[in-house]
This record gives C-alpha cells, structure tokens and sequence, in this order.
C-alpha cells in the first residue's frame, strides 16, 4: 500500500513539473561578440561597432591605424585609453555618450588625421585635438556645446582642415580665427541669427560651407537684413559653394545680394 502511494505521488509530481522544464541550453551565454580585423585603404583597420563596450579595448593590435568603436557605452576617456595605439589615424567614437575626457587623453595619437565624436555628451571641442600635429578632420556634430564651443582661447592649428559642428545648440558662431587651411566649415542645424565677413575672413581657405537649418541668418540682426546681404556678398565674392542647396534669402531692400546668394547655392547641384 505504501509503495502504491509512493509510485502515484512520483507520477503525479512528474506530469505537473514535465511542462515546465527548462532546457539548459535556453540559459547558455552567447559567444561575446569581438572587434574584428580588417584592410581599408591598405590600413590595418578594427571594426568595434555596437559591441556594448564601456571602455576602448585594451587587447588590440598596436599597429591598428583605424579605429570603429561607434555605438557603444564608453562614457568616459583617459590617459590610458590609447596609450598603446600610437598609429591610430583615424578614430571613429560617435554614439558613445561621452561625457568626460581626461587631459592628456589624445597626446599619444601624433599621427592623428581624423577623429568623430558626434552624438555625444560633449560641452567643447577638446582642445588637445587641436593641438595634434596631422589632424585634419574634427567632426563634433550633435553635441550640446557651450557658447563659443570652447573654441575662445583653444589652439590654432595649420592642419585643420573640415570641421563639423552641426546640431551643436550654438546661436552664435565660434570665434575660429586659427585655422588658416580651414576648407570646409559645417555649422547646419544650429540657431545661429548671425554671421559676419569678418568672422569667416581668417579662413583663408574656405570653399565648403554649410549653413543650412539656421533660418534666421536670412533676417539678420537688423530691420533691413543688411547683415545678411553682407555675408551674401562676401560669399559671392569669395566663391565659396554653400552646400545642401542653401539660400540666404535677405530681404527685399538688396535684391541684387540675394540673387548673388541664389546663383553660389545653386553652383552646388
């Protein structure tokens, strides 16, 4: 009688718990995603994109020149982050959340042509990057910078030649007077109300400029638009090509300057 009992509860336990056995494998880990090598342009180049990293690698290869660690989790930079990768040229750290970088952070990099911080947390252009002997291109788009963006008092640099501070909450343009072989200036998407000639005349370089998403720059600061046919004419003149197709639409009182302004947005198509 009691073996009876014992084999119906046995039964009874093993119908009721069978449905809800879990197979082992269902809690098995994946297999950690890793960066993964590769040849671009003939450079030794890491693909660290969207790995959920909270800080940059520290087991790479040193001769990597290339370096994509865009969409993860690093938060923070230091002085060790690439201590080790002294022939970085390119370093690609958008959508990072970057909000704090330690002095020091970028001295390694002397080989440094171009770096990408957009999508950021970033209040400033890290004057350091300024100070790197090869940069060419500092793209800082859609960060919340400071006024000014920390550019009052930063380096000059002879190198710099593209600079993007697109969607950087600025409504007044940064005091950029260091940057002699300055090419190419993107500023779109800001709230910019006003540019002056001289703000732009130290770039001696200048071809490619980007105001595109700042509608009041057409109104200017005063009642007769007169700044804005200003930064017209000294464009026309210059032949500088404004990009995305932007006009600078100045009021009525100078229809000769928004022609002008028309005609170099349209060289761009």
């Amino acid at each position: 009688m009691v073996l009876q009992t014992v084999c119906i509860l046995l039964l009874f336990l093993v119908r009721w718990t069978a449905p809800f056995s879990v197979d082992s494998g269902h809690f098995n880990k994946k297999t950690p995603k890793r960066c993964s090598y590769f040849k671009e342009h003939g450079m030794m180049a890491v693909d660290c994109y969207g790995l959920d990293l909270v800080a940059v690698p520290q087991n790479l290869r040193t001769d990597t020149e290339l370096l994509h660690a865009t969409h993860n989790r690093i938060r923070e930079l230091h002085r060790d982050s690439f201590k080790r990768y002294r022939y970085l040229k390119y370093l690609y750290l958008d959508d990072n959340m970057i909000l704090y970088i330690e002095n020091g952070t970028f001295d390694p990099l002397q080989d440094l042509e171009a770096i990408r911080l957009s999508y950021n947390g970033l209040d400033r252009v890290p004057p350091e990057i300024l100070q790197l002997p090869k940069i060419r291109k500092i793209f800082l788009d859609n960060n919340r910078l400071i006024p000014g963006g920390g550019f009052v008092g930063a380096p000059a640099s002879d190198t710099l030649e593209s600079l993007t501070l697109a969607h950087c909450h600025l409504q007044q343009l940064p005091r950029l007077e260091g940057y002699p072989n300055l090419v190419e200036l993107n500023v779109s998407g800001n709230n910019l109300n006003r540019i002056l000639p001289q703000q732009l005349a130290l770039m001696c370089q200048l071809k490619f400029l980007d105001l595109s998403g700042n509608p009041k720059l057409s109104e200017g600061s005063s009642s007769d638009g007169c700044d804005c046919h200003l930064l017209a004419s000294w464009i026309a003149q210059r032949n500088i090509i404004l990009q995305n197709s932007y006009k600078l639409k100045c009021s009525s009182n100078h229809d000769g300057s928004e022609h002008v302004s028309q005609q170099n947005a349209r060289s761009t198509q």
